[in-house]
């Protein structure tokens, strides 16, 4: 009389019917529910975190209430990826057009500026700081943490050139305590050839430095038979970026 009054609770709290009256397969069968509810919530609790500045302050990716893309920098390193016409392969809605290289024209879910030149309905950021012109927005992509795109109109947080969305570089910062540098190469087809460097100096127990460096030379696919030299190429790049951290106080860092 115990066991079923013991099953009959269970069933109407959770409301899991009893197939058989046979003790041994409800037996079994609430040992299977038990075990499958323990796994859910043990998966639940070891979602892993993952802190955005979207919003202009650090809060978790679920919190955010618009539609955002985030790739950190495993990908952009798995996909090879160092400038915004290689990213804008992977995200869903994000176009960038180069008409010129120093002046690439961005559009989320069809809405921005038909030319480089023009005001562009895009926010564009590097650490939360703007970048005005498109040319700007023309960098190389190395040594990052994340990359934040944003879709949907952002003016109450980045302002009226962000009618159609926004995106924000997050860099690398100069770590805290550690000394340690890395060094990489890659060589591909159309003479491609890039180099990467990075080294971070802990200069005293609160400060920090770190320097990395990017070089990239690409020819072009196409041959001028006037001179004989290859167009449509990216040409030389360089790009070199300073990054300093000192912690004055628990509270206080930058």
């Amino acid at each position: 009389m115990l066991k079923k009054t013991i099953l009959y609770a269970f069933n109407r709290d959770y409301n899991f019917p009893i197939l058989t009256n046979n003790y041994f397969m409800k037996t079994n069968y609430l040992l299977a529910v038990c075990i499958s509810m323990s796994i859910v919530l043990s998966a639940q609790q070891n979602v892993e975190e993952v802190i955005v500045t979207a919003e202009k302050t650090e809060k978790n990716i679920l919190d955010i209430g618009t539609t955002m893309n985030l790739y950190n920098e495993d990908f952009m390193e798995d996909q090879k990826i160092t400038e915004l016409g290689q990213l804008s392969y992977y995200v869903p809605n994000f176009t960038v057009q180069e008409e010129d290289v120093i002046n690439p024209s961005l559009s989320i879910r069809g809405v921005g500026a038909d030319s480089g030149f023009l005001v562009s309905r895009i926010g564009r950021f590097m650490n939360g700081l703007t970048m005005s012109s498109t040319t700007m927005s023309s960098f190389a992509l190395y040594d990052l943490t994340r990359v934040e795109i944003l879709k949907g109109p952002q003016p109450s947080t980045f302002g009226v050139d962000s009618a159609a969305g926004a995106f924000n570089v997050v860099t690398n910062k100069a770590e805290l305590g550690s000394t340690y540098g890395s060094l990489s190469m890659g060589f591909g087809n159309f003479n491609s050839r890039d180099l990467q460097s990075v080294n971070n100096i802990s200069l005293t127990d609160s400060s920090s430095l770190r320097i990395s460096t990017f070089n990239s030379d690409i020819k072009g696919y196409t041959k001028n038979i006037g001179d004989g030299d290859n167009v449509n190429g990216r040409g030389n790049v360089s790009a070199l970026r300073l990054s300093y951290t000192n912690e004055i106080t628990d509270n206080l860092t930058f």
